[in-house]
């Protein structure tokens, strides 16, 4: 990954109180001028890197998903594994009733990586970019990320 970040502290206060917004413009306004795949292209690439400083943190079946997400943009693995992937933590989340419970601790951030795989398989699907980060931010949000990083990522990510 070519954005190493630091620490991890507090974060969710901040979305509380929409310090998000400023951010989730950014990536808009990059979406509107490159256009939709490109900028799922790069929504990826920012969970991507996000999902990876939490790693420790994530259970085994998410870190085996970020590993294949991580890889699959620069033809490390194919696209039958990455739909292989996807359908393996589709089953986990199924055979647990856990499709709706995307806030859960345990859960989250399986969704999260879920959607990462989801998009990474084709890119034009629907939702926009910053809806895609701002929603796995919430699921992983039991993670307290820091806002720093946050902010750090969509800058490194998402400029022009």
């Amino acid at each position: 990954m070519r954005y190493v970040l630091a620490s991890f502290e507090v974060f969710w206060r901040n979305v509380l109180s929409m310090n998000m917004d400023d951010e989730l413009t950014v990536i808009d306004a990059f979406e509107e001028r490159y256009g939709s795949k490109h900028a799922m292209d790069r929504a990826c690439e920012f969970l991507i890197s996000y999902l990876s400083l939490t790693s420790a943190n994530l259970p085994e079946i998410a870190k085996h998903g970020l590993e294949i997400a991580t890889r699959y943009p620069n033809g490390g693995v194919g696209l039958a594994e990455l739909q292989a992937e996807r359908t393996k933590l589709a089953t986990f989340l199924s055979e647990r009733s856990a499709w709706t419970a995307w806030r859960h601790p345990d859960f989250g951030p399986i969704h999260s990586v879920y959607a990462i795989l989801w998009h990474l398989e084709d890119p034009t699907r629907g939702g926009g970019a910053s809806e895609l980060i701002s929603n796995a931010l919430e699921a992983t949000e039991a993670f307290r990320p820091d806002d720093e990083i946050v902010r750090t990522l969509v800058k490194n990510v998402f400029q022009a």
